[in-house]
Parts: C-alpha cells; sequence; structure tokens
C-alpha cells in the first residue's frame, strides 16, 4: 500500500516523491547529529574546526551516494541503488533515511526478509516517520503471502500478525488472516476476524456468503441450518439476485440432503428403487440438476428408460450446464432401448424417432446406425438404410456392413428398374458392383445396358457374369432369347468371339427359361452380334481388377 506525504506532515524527514513510493529524504547538515547532548555539547565553539570539516566531507560524500542511489532507484535498478546505499550507510550509519531507501530497494525486488531488517531497523530509531511502520507492515503481509503460497500456513500467520499489530487498516490482510485459520481449523479466530470485517462493511454480501460456507463445515447440523439461513436472508435484502442465493437455499433445505445421502445409503447396499424414493421426495422440495441427473441415471440402471429420459434430457438440452460424458451416453442408450421396445411391438416410426435421438447423443455407436437402418429397411426406405449401413462400415470396418450396403443398393436399382428409370437404376448398379461385386447387381446391369440400346455393354455384362458362373441359367436365357433372339449361330459367335466354353447343348428347346423382371424387346440380331469383339473388354479388365 502506498501513502502520500500528506498523512505525515510532522515527520522531522522530509518526503521526495520518486514515482510511486515516498521517499523520506535526510534533513539538513548539522555539525553533530546527537539529540540528547545540550547546547554547550553542541556548540561548534567547543568542536575543534578539523573535525567539523572531516565530518562535513563524510556528510558530502555520503549524501552524493544517496543521491546516485535514488538516481537509480528512479531508473530501476534496485541492486546498483543498494550498493550506493551500502556506501552511504557505512560513511553514517545513523541516517535512517538511508536505511529506508535500502529498504524500499530490498521490497521492490522482492527480498522480504531484506526489506523487513531495514524496515525494522528504521523503526527503532526514534526519529522514524509515521508511515515506516506500514511500510513494515507491507513488508510482513508480502512475506506472509509466499509462505502462504508456499503452504506454510503457521509461518503466514505469524508475519500476518505482525502485519496487523503494526496497521490494522489493511482489509487484504485481515482476510488473508480468515483464509489462514480455516486452513488451519481455527473456526473460532476465523470468525472473529471475518467479523470484523463484516461490521466494517455491514453492506457487502460476499462477506455474509463466506460466512454462511464456514457454518456449514460445522458439525452441528442445527447450527448449520440456523446460521446459514441467518446469512441468507440478510443477502437476499442485500442482493436478492446474487449467484451464491440458490446454493446457500439448498443448504437450508436440510431435509434435501439427508434425503439424498439416504439415497446413497440404498445405492451402497444395491436398493436402487428406495435410492429413487429418496431422490423423489428431495426433488418435490427443490428441483436440483443434480438431483435428476442422479435419479435418471439409477432410472437408466433398474431398466427404466422412459423415466431416465424424463430425467436426462432436459439436463442435456440446457445450453450452459456442462454435462458430462456419462450423461450422454446413458441417455442415449436409454432412448436406445427404448427403440428396442418400440420394435419388439411392431412399432417402426416410433422406433426410428427414438433411435434418432440416441444417435444425437451419441453418434459414434454403430448398433445404433444399424438399429434404424434395419427400421428403414423394414419400411423399404433402401436409401436411409444405405446411408445407415455406410456410417456402421465407417464406424467399424466389418466387411458385413457392405455387404449389406450392396444388398440393398441392389433392391434400389431393382425399383428403378421396374419404374423403367434405366439411367438410375444403372448408377445405383455401379455404386453397388463398387462396393460389393453382387452376380445379381452384374446381369441387372447388362440387363440396364440392353435397355438402353448399349448392346455391346450388355454383351460384355452377361460374358462377365459367365465368368464368373457359367452355370448361370437366368444370364444364358438373358444371352439366347434377348440378345440373340434365340439364334443358336449368334450365341456360338458371340461365345466363340469371348472364348466363352460354349452351354452343354445349348439351344432355345434345352435352356430351362427362367421368369425374368424385364420385358421383352425385339432388337435388330445384327446388331447384337460382333463377331470382332476383342477377347478383352472394358468390362472384363475391370472385373479381372476386382
Amino acid at each position: 500500500m502506498l501513502y502520500d506525504v500528506q498523512t505525515v506532515p510532522q515527520s522531522p524527514l522530509k518526503v521526495e516523491s520518486t514515482g510511486t513510493t515516498p521517499i523520506p529524504t535526510t534533513p539538513k547538515p548539522s555539525v553533530e547529529s546527537d539529540s540528547n547532548k545540550d547546547l554547550s555539547e553542541r556548540s561548534p565553539l567547543h568542536i575543534p574546526y578539523h573535525v567539523i570539516a572531516v565530518r562535513t566531507l563524510v556528510y558530502e560524500k555520503a549524501e552524493k551516494h544517496n543521491l546516485n542511489g535514488l538516481s537509480m532507484m528512479s531508473k530501476g535498478r534496485f541492486i546498483a541503488a543498494i550498493s550506493e546505499f551500502n556506501k552511504a550507510i557505512y560513511l553514517l550509519p545513523r541516517e535512517m533515511s538511508y536505511v529506508f531507501h535500502r529498504a524500499e530497494c530490498y521490497l521492490s525486488i522482492n527480498d522480504i526478509q531484506g526489506a523487513i531488517d531495514n524496515y525494522r531497523r528504521v523503526c527503532q530509531n526514534s526519529f522514524q516517520p509515521k508511515f515506516v511502520p506500514r511500510r513494515l507492515a507491507k513488508a510482513y503481509f508480502t512475506h506472509g503471502l509466499v509462505e502462504m503460497d508456499k503452504g506454510q500456513l503457521y509461518i503466514a500467520l505469524e508475519k500476518f500478525e505482525r502485519s496487523y499489530n503494526l496497521f490494522k487498516g489493511n482489509d487484504q490482510l485481515i482476510m488473508a488472516m480468515v483464509m489462514c485459520h480455516l486452513g488451519l481449523d481455527e473456526m473460532d479466530e476465523a470468525f472473529a476476524y471475518l467479523n470484523k470485517l463484516i461490521q466494517k462493511y455491514d453492506k457487502e454480501p460476499d462477506l455474509y456468503v463466506i460466512r454462511a460456507k464456514m457454518y456449514q463445515s460445522q458439525e452441528d447440523v442445527s447450527l448449520i441450518i440456523a446460521q446459514v439461513y441467518h446469512n441468507l436472508e440478510i443477502i437476499k435484502k442485500l442482493h436478492p439476485n446474487h449467484p451464491e442465493v440458490p446454493y446457500l437455499q439448498r443448504i437450508v433445505n436440510d431435509i434435501v440432503v439427508q434425503y439424498r445421502n439416504k439415497a446413497f445409503e440404498f445405492v451402497g447396499v444395491g436398493e436402487v428403487r428406495k435410492a429413487i424414493t429418496c431422490l423423489t421426495k428431495a426433488i418435490l422440495i427443490i428441483k436440483d440438476a443434480l438431483l435428476l441427473t442422479q435419479r435418471g441415471l439409477l432410472f437408466h440402471q433398474i431398466g427404466d428408460y422412459r423415466h431416465a429420459i424424463e430425467d436426462l434430457q432436459p439436463i442435456v438440452e440446457q445450453e450452459k450446464m456442462d454435462v458430462s460424458k456419462e450423461v450422454l451416453t446413458k441417455l442415449a442408450d436409454s432412448f436406445y432401448h427404448l427403440a428396442l421396445g418400440f420394435v419388439r411391438y411392431g412399432d417402426g416410426h416410433e422406433a426410428i424417432k427414438a433411435v434418432s435421438q440416441a444417435i444425437r447423443y451419441n453418434s459414434t455407436a454403430v448398433e445404433y446406425y444399424k438399429l434404424r437402418a434395419e427400421c428403414h429397411e423394414s419400411f423399404e426406405r433402401y436409401s436411409e438404410a444405405v446411408n445407415d449401413y455406410s456410417m456402421c462400415y465407417n464406424l467399424h470396418d466389418d466387411p458385413i456392413y457392405n455387404q449389406m450396403t450392396s444388398s440393398l443398393l441392389y433392391k434400389i436399382a431393382v425399383q428403378k428398374y421396374k419404374d423403367k428409370n434405366y439411367v438410375k437404376a444403372l448408377d445405383t448398379l455401379n455404386r453397388c458392383i463398387k462396393t460389393v461385386v453382387l452376380v445379381e447387381a452384374l446381369l441387372l446391369r447388362a440387363k440396364t445396358f440392353y435397355k438402353l440400346q448399349n448392346t455391346k455393354a450388355a454383351i460384355e455384362g452377361i460374358i462377365e457374369v459367365l465368368k464368373i458362373n457359367p452355370g448361370n441359367v437366368e444370364a444364358q436365357r438373358f444371352l439366347l432369347e434377348d440378345i440373340c433372339n434365340g439364334s443358336d449361330t449368334d450365341l456360338a459367335n458371340i461365345l466363340q468371339a469371348y472364348s466363352i466354353v460354349p452351354f452343354p447343348e445349348y439351344s432355345t428347346n434345352e435352356i430351362k427359361l427362367q421368369p425374368d423382371i424385364i420385358e421383352p424387346v425385339n432388337h435388330n440380331t445384327s446388331s447384337a452380334i460382333i463377331p470382332n469383339t476383342p477377347k478383352t473388354s472394358i468390362i472384363e479388365s475391370q472385373f479381372q481388377k476386382l
């Protein structure tokens, strides 16, 4: 704390201001500085001339070092200033202004013990200014804070008490003493110092908050309720919207605490339903987010997922609430089990809604996407199911999810093929085959090419199917009946061109016809026969890569 020069008008030492710290200057030179001598002894007539000359020379040299030190202090060169003051003190050891200047330098470089030693030396002098004890008090206070940070509470409290004895007007010091006594579990002393601050600042609600929380740590429950309630009423009058009011209100509601503690005891012995009953009674008194969260987790533990959602979801939806990962996981799992219940009862739409909420709170659970994909698939929403199976594969690299995705893409392509949307069907089939190669997808793609009048690509697609499965009767029938228009000669030419082994006794009458989803389209046979087709086609090369 800095003190103004005007606070010490009667000091025998004059004060200069160098920056923010008052510096007492040296008095005017005198022949003899000892005030205990009488006038005859202090008269220059009784002192030899050479003694006066030596004393004057010593004083001038000491004052020069002092001025050099003050100049260095103003520049922030405190180490060099201490060196100059040491020289001045060596010449005039009884000049307390030099000692005071050195103490200020020690304090500026955080040499607390050095500052204390020099301040005490100044205080022991009868001519010390009135504000010097305050500077010493500040040094003790700073030293106490250092020890407090180290956890040395006894030493810190000793320094604080010395500072308090020198100057009792430092409110920060009093609060520091309160904290030290609390750390040492000396509640009576802590209350005594805190009450001094409350008497001085009786309109400050934060002090009452501190006192209420100190009473909270007492063992006497009745005392806690009475004192906390008393301080809470004062806080409400001074600051009705104080942020600590809700917290203190919960302390006053001791029955809530009792119910909560009883609930923990029941959980410890495995009586979860009784614990839920205790928490429910507590929530009826005060609807606290923590109590709701604990009850929601207990509901999840016993499988009451609907009530778990009712407790946990409002907590999660509050933007300012810091929700733990456990709460989010349990909430998502509650929605997932709720969705499973809807599936068992055959309500797929509600199941999709519930599992979508589960994914919202936990987007990394594979089983959530799998369940929603199955629900979409049951409603023939294959596009949505494909997206969910793709997420399953991204989260868990399992080939089964790719097979499911490819199978659904094939179903989508079949639907588009039936709707005669051949272009989109072809795009979907390409995506399907890129995911997992399905023979039926290759066959349908060949038929789609044929519908798009791309006979060459259709032939290559059928050849690709026959290379994978030479006995595929449907591919044989499509090649013979549709592409070759029933001509055994054209069929033989195509098989020879692509080096395919001829079908056993292939002819229109020998091949067992299979029902087909496509409608027969009559094309010119000559356009379907390509005798000069190279043996390795584009589709074949892609198949070989796969």
